[in-house]
């Protein structure tokens, strides 16, 4: 179902291919003793291969659309995979329906 949800936000297979890159190494990272940080993204981009400015488009949509949180200063700071992300749509899919949710 990810590989569905990053078709939608986003048009080319280079943007769908660094957001699923970022977000497995967001959460195999999240719950140890070095989580992610933002500051290490010059490294990510280079270790990957990535451009910076499309890097910082993929975490700017993941973070509009609420998949990916924030936490810490403007520019440092870490990332979290936003758990609740799945009940929101899921909600916001029922609310569109017309339906109420069992949740």
């Amino acid at each position: 179902m990810l590989e569905k949800t990053l078709a939608l936000l986003f048009r080319t297979h280079e943007t769908r291919k660094i957001a699923l890159i970022l977000l497995l190494e967001v959460r195999d990272r999240q719950m140890s003793e070095k989580p992610y940080s933002a500051e290490e993204y010059h490294d990510f981009c280079r270790g990957h291969g990535f451009k910076e400015s499309s890097y910082q488009n993929v975490v700017s949509t993941l973070r509009n659309c609420g998949l990916l949180i924030k936490s810490g200063g403007h520019h440092g700071g870490r990332y979290d995979i936003n758990y609740r992300f799945a009940l929101d749509l899921s909600s916001e899919l029922y609310e569109f329906l017309g339906a109420k949710a069992n949740h």
